[in-house]
């Protein structure tokens, strides 16, 4: 009997022994997997309103944590493109005439109001000179024509300087009009120029060619305005030199190239009908504007003949003046610094007036046309900054600014892009047509609530967060940069909140690293 009982005890602890495995073996292992990074875990969420729906399954054990702090975060929209010069220019021709000289090619560079091509009309030559000899006439038929009666005044034709004035209170305007043929003279542009027959020095010398002219030791830099084989003509600003000066003329090097008498470049003479000057109202070297009153004259007033002649010298005076400035439309000067991209014309060359001869561009400013996602242009706008890196210029950044955003869309493959287009802030090493991108900053917090985008669970539209004590919590998003996004409400800053959950599966022992969400959707 006594070896009965003995045998009876040793099976009773044998089986609480087996019971306490058992529950050890059920329970301790949650035990200790219930700590995570130091901070006690509490019960997986309860799966309510505005929490995600759990995994079959499986039970949340433990996971990654983070703070909820304060931060920068940066919004931007993404786009490619190639770089186009921001200024395009098509040059015309302002006159028909025959191409004489062409002085570049595609790929040249140029400077504002250097000399593209010069040409030559023999018909506007021929017109000019008749010109001169119709003013010429009309002028000395105005003053040959006397009349008495009132007073009246002499007004500016144009507007200019006063280069010469040799009319003085009481003179007699007959005489002044005998002895000089002019009461005074206007310089339109006031400039100076120097006609000689050129000398050795000038055969690399071409038509708008800077060149010195010297009046003594004074030099001043001039531009060559026509060129024959017996004349040179060389115009320069007017810098208080007297008209009648010898002055000498050479290469910026040095060169003599001749020399001559200095001429008011563009002169308009002021003539008088009769009677004596009262008034002199300018003295030389002012300005005036067209329709200035110059003199005062009395004891004169112009009768129906003397109106004839006035109208007469005007007319010729108007038409000499058009004629001269088409003239100068036989030279034809860059509008723009730049690079030549295409030349219509040639040496020998007949071209009508208004013919585009030369297309520029300009190497001194750039802007990239980037397109950019339909998802993604609502929140692009004019004038925000952005960040634009060129394929070819590896490592270099570039600032830039929206200036202009398409209204129409380009499909491709069901989905639509619209251009940006964004004016660079430089453009050292950049090319016309390289390839390049841009992040334009669409939306800058600063200081703000921000969590990682991992955190950010969503379920039935609303988004919610899982806190260290294993509650959810309700959160209302903005920005997002991709890594982080803004919190505008439902945390306040050193909150915990769970990022990455691990999870273990009831069919076994095997953990998986799980993440609340995708970042698509986040900040919008």
């Amino acid at each position: 009997m006594m070896t009965r009982k003995k045998k009876n005890g040793w099976v009773k602890w044998a089986v609480m022994v087996a019971i306490l495995a058992v529950v050890a073996g059920l329970f301790l292992p949650g035990i200790l997997n219930n700590r995570v990074d130091g901070n006690a875990v509490g019960e997986a969420p309860a799966l309510g309103a505005g929490a995600g729906a759990g995994t079959s399954g499986s039970q949340l054990t433990a996971g990654r944590f983070a703070e909820v702090t304060r931060g920068n975060i940066t919004e931007t929209s993404s786009g490619d493109g190639s770089l186009q010069a921001t200024t395009k220019k098509s040059v015309y021709t302002e006159t028909t005439g025959k191409v004489d000289q062409l002085n570049v090619e595609a790929g040249d560079r140029v400077n504002e109001g250097d000399v593209l091509m010069v040409m030559s009309s023999d018909d506007l030559e021929s017109e000019i000179t008749s010109l001169q000899s119709d003013l010429f006439t009309a002028q000395v038929a105005l003053s040959d024509i006397r009349d008495s009666g009132k007073d009246y005044y002499v007004y500016a034709p144009a507007a200019g300087t006063l280069k010469i004035v040799v009319a003085e209170e009481d003179d007699d305007i007959a005489t002044l009009m005998r002895t000089t043929g002019y009461l005074a003279i206007i310089s339109r542009d006031d400039r100076l120029k120097v006609q000689f027959v050129p000398g050795g020095g000038s055969s690399a010398i071409k038509v708008g060619d800077q060149v010195s002219v010297w009046q003594e030791d004074k030099e001043i830099k001039g531009t060559v305005d026509e060129l024959t084989n017996d004349r040179m003509t060389v115009s320069f600003p007017d810098d208080d030199y007297d008209v009648g000066l010898s002055v000498k003329v050479t290469t910026l090097q040095g060169e003599p190239l001749g020399e001559g008498v200095t001429e008011i470049n563009m002169p308009v003479p002021i003539t008088g009908i009769g009677g004596t000057i009262d008034k002199v109202y300018y003295d030389e070297n002012d300005s005036v504007v067209s329709g200035a009153k110059l003199f005062y004259i009395t004891g004169r007033i112009p009768s129906s003949d003397l109106q004839s002649a006035l109208l007469t010298y005007e007319d010729a005076r108007t038409s000499l003046d058009n004629a001269q400035k088409e003239k100068e439309g036989l030279v034809v000067r860059a509008p723009i610094t730049g690079v030549v991209t295409e030349v219509n014309c040639e040496e020998g060359e007949a071209v009508e007036e208004n013919t585009a001869v030369v297309k520029l561009q300009s190497v001194d400013s750039f802007e990239l046309v980037a397109s950019v996602d339909e998802l993604d242009i609502a929140d692009v706008e004019v004038g925000q900054k952005a960040t634009v890196t060129v394929d070819a210029r590896e490592g270099q950044t570039y600032g830039g600014a929206v200036t202009k955003i398409s209204d129409t869309g380009t499909v491709n493959n069901g989905v639509a892009s619209f251009d940006v287009t964004l004016l660079l802030d430089e453009s050292k090493g950049l090319k016309s047509g390289m390839s390049a991108s841009a992040n334009i900053v669409t939306q800058d917090k600063q200081d703000v609530l921000r969590v990682p985008v991992e955190a950010i669970s969503t379920a039935n539209g609303q988004q919610y967060v899982t806190l260290a004590n294993g509650s959810t919590e309700n959160v209302v998003t903005g920005a997002s940069d991709g890594d982080y996004v803004e919190i505008v409400s439902g945390l306040q800053e050193g909150e915990k909140v769970l990022v990455t959950r691990e999870r273990e599966s009831s069919t076994g022992n095997q953990r998986a690293n799980t993440f609340p969400m995708a970042r698509t959707g986040l900040g919008r």
